[in-house]
């Protein structure tokens, strides 16, 4: 009797509920988040800062060390470098502190869709120096907390600073000009020209 009988079993589109693994250093989330900065008129597109930086207060509910590295997708550092925060969690942990972003430049004009006020963040999530041992895993297992920009100062900024009028409102000037007391009789100034002389430091017209 030479006949049997073969099975065989596969799964697709299958999801986590629970178990017992051991999870090995890989990848495992790689999102994108746009951030759009809440101004009224103005429209910025090039953002160099002076100082700044980027607070964050996250817990992992997850068995293993996990690194959660977000990335200023139109951003660079001092050096020109892609412009990134690499964050540390302990096993089943949390990590508060604050990142550096001082001399960044944030480039918030690169989005057809929208040219001005809006760059995008990527996060990354890694294990990282795992143990190798198996422990239990559930899809709740998440890393969540909050992050915070504080304390900038701007080192430049390039964009449309909206509309704004201002009421000069008449007052005498009195003019200095000795050399009058010296002219005797009538005279007249035919389509006289005054010039206002002004001087800013703030990159518009004024």
């Amino acid at each position: 009797l030479n006949d049997v009988l073969d099975f065989e079993l596969s799964t697709f589109a299958s999801s986590l509920s629970s178990g017992n693994a051991a999870l090995s250093n890989q990848q495992f989330l790689s999102v994108i988040s746009p951030v759009n900065l809440d101004l009224d008129d103005e429209e910025i597109t090039i953002l160099e800062l002076r100082e700044g930086a980027l607070e964050y207060n996250l817990s992992s509910a997850i068995s293993e060390e996990t690194l959660l590295e977000i990335t200023f997708m139109e951003g660079t550092d001092v050096n020109g470098d892609s412009l990134k925060v690499g964050i540390n969690i302990p096993p089943n942990g949390s990590a508060i502190g604050s990142a550096d972003l001082s001399n960044a430049l944030i480039q918030l004009g690169l989005d057809p869709g929208q040219p001005y006020n809006k760059f995008n963040l990527r996060f990354n999530a890694f294990v990282v120096n795992s143990s190798g041992s198996i422990q239990p895993i559930a899809s709740s297992d998440a890393i969540t907390g909050s992050i915070y920009f504080v304390d900038f100062q701007y080192e430049y900024i390039e964009g449309y600073f909206g509309s704004n009028m201002e009421d000069l409102t008449g007052n005498e000037l009195n003019l200095d000009l000795a050399f009058l007391d010296r002219i005797t009789g009538y005279f007249e100034l035919n389509d006289p020209i005054i010039k206002l002389l002004t001087d800013n430091s703030i990159g518009a017209l004024f």
